[in-house]
Parts: structure tokens; C-alpha cells; sequence
């Protein structure tokens, strides 16, 4: 299972966003607390953050560790809303760019904290029949992440809103999952620069930790969601199971039940 940080604030470096606090995403990649499956997400890593309307994507298939120089490249950057992340590869998956989160097109920005159980052969033909034209063009791998991501602009495309959207992917993937018997777990992140939802559902009573932080020292006045506490446990709050959190382009935050 991945990890993530979402900012979305005042104009701020984003180093601190993977190399800040006690319990740093960089150091989560080797040493994490709270994974439901696996001990490492040594697949990969990405950074994605807007700069003039426009995200903007650093990527790797390697372990984030092995860059020595992200550090001072991250802290060359500013940007108001960014998102980071470390890969754990679900066994069946494929390697490479397409795979790791956060993935970016047009104006959006994606991050799956999850997986789908048996995605390539019992569900990727049946999401993908529904993509309009433009946007299976865009298809560049096989993964589960590409193709929730590609869902929700969809539906986006389709009239609905940013938590609509995100909301109506989640309850397709779950209810596919318990058709099938098989594991839908849905930590996603969904962004167009200015708002941003995120959801933490499964179809299991269990699902990946999430936490929300309105104030905090590691980055300039914001929000941070995270899927574990960067440190600082008191400025951390656990958002409950099937819930989804959504934060305007003024930073203002609300919580609500998801199905």
C-alpha cells in the first residue's frame, strides 16, 4: 500500500512535504506504521504541484532514496497545492511511470492509496468500456490508478462536480468489488489545482489510515492530509472510515460520509 501527502495552502518550498517531520513521507518509504499489506514502498515515488494553473510532475520507478538530490530540488519549488507519494507495487501490476502516483493530465492531478484485487483480468475491460474516446486515448498502462483516474475525469466531463465525481468512481469500484468477492481499497486523491478531495473507503470494514492536519509547523499556513501523521500527533486528526474530505480553494475543510 502507498503513502501520500496532500498540501494545499499559502505558496510554500515542498521539501517538507516529503522530507519533513519526525515521521517524513522519505522515511515512511522504508519505515511505515500503519500499512495494511507489505513493509516497504520502495516501487517508486512522485511529486505533483501546480505551477500558473498547471500541474507539474517529478516521477521515479526507483526507491525515493536514491535520489540525493530531490531534497534541494523540492526546495527550489513553491507552489499552493502539491501532492507526494511513495509507491508499494500490488503484486500483478506493472512497473514503470504510468504506474506511479500522482499521475497528472490537463488541469488534474491523481493519487491512489489502494489497489483493486484482480483488476487487469476481472475489472480493467470493464471500466475502460465507459472512457469517452479522448480519454482512452490517454491510456498509457494497465494499472488500476490510471484507470480510476481516468473514471473520475469522466465523470467530470460529464457534469459532475469534483466530490461527485470522485464519490461516484469509488461506489462503481466497491460495487464491482463485492460483486466479484474480491478487496477494493480506495484512498484517492483528486485535484484541479484549487480544490481537492480525498477519499479513505473500502469494500472492507477495514481501510487505509488517513489523517488531516489544519495547522501545522512543517509547511507555511494550510492543510495537510496524509496517510500517516508527519509527526507532531497532537496537530493530526484520523478521518474515519467511508469518509471523504474536501477542501475549497479558500482552504476551507469538511468532512462527510461516503456511502
Amino acid at each position: 500500500m502507498c503513502r501520500f501527502v496532500v498540501y494545499t495552502g499559502e505558496k510554500a518550498a515542498l521539501a517538507p512535504l516529503m522530507y519533513g517531520g519526525s515521521h517524513s513521507l522519505h522515511d515512511q518509504s522504508y519505515k511505515a506504521k500503519e500499512l495494511l499489506n507489505g513493509l516497504l514502498n520502495a516501487d517508486g515515488y512522485a511529486v505533483a504541484w501546480y505551477h500558473e494553473g498547471q500541474p507539474v510532475r517529478i516521477a521515479d520507478t526507483k526507491p525515493i532514496w536514491q535520489n540525493g538530490d530531490l531534497e534541494r530540488t523540492l526546495g527550489t519549488i513553491r507552489s499552493t497545492m502539491a501532492v507526494a507519494a511513495v509507491r508499494n507495487a500490488t503484486p500483478g501490476m506493472p512497473y514503470g511511470l504510468s504506474a506511479v502516483s500522482p499521475l497528472i493530465l490537463d488541469r488534474w492531478a491523481f493519487s491512489l492509496n489502494g489497489y483493486m484485487q484482480d483488476f487487469r483480468p476481472r475489472f480493467m475491460r470493464e471500466f475502460r468500456l465507459d472512457l469517452p474516446d479522448r480519454l482512452y486515448g490517454e491510456l498509457r498502462g494497465t494499472t488500476d490508478t490510471e484507470t480510476l483516474f481516468l473514471m473520475a475525469l469522466a465523470q467530470v466531463e460529464r457534469g459532475l462536480s469534483l466530490s461527485d465525481a470522485l464519490g461516484s468512481v469509488a461506489r462503481t469500484a466497491i460495487e464491482a468489488a463485492n460483486r466479484e468477492g474480491l478487496e477494493a481499497q480506495l484512498n484517492m486523491v483528486f485535484t484541479d489545482g484549487e480544490s481537492v478531495v480525498i477519499t479513505r473507503t473500502s469494500s472492507h470494514e477495514q481501510s487505509n489510515s488517513l489523517y488531516v492536519a489544519e495547522s501545522s509547523t512543517l509547511m507555511a499556513s494550510g492543510t495537510l492530509v496524509a496517510s500517516e501523521p508527519l509527526g507532531e500527533a497532537a496537530a493530526w486528526n484520523r478521518v474515519e472510515h467511508n469518509h471523504m474530505v474536501y477542501i475549497t480553494a479558500d482552504s476551507v475543510v469538511s468532512m462527510s460520509h461516503m456511502m
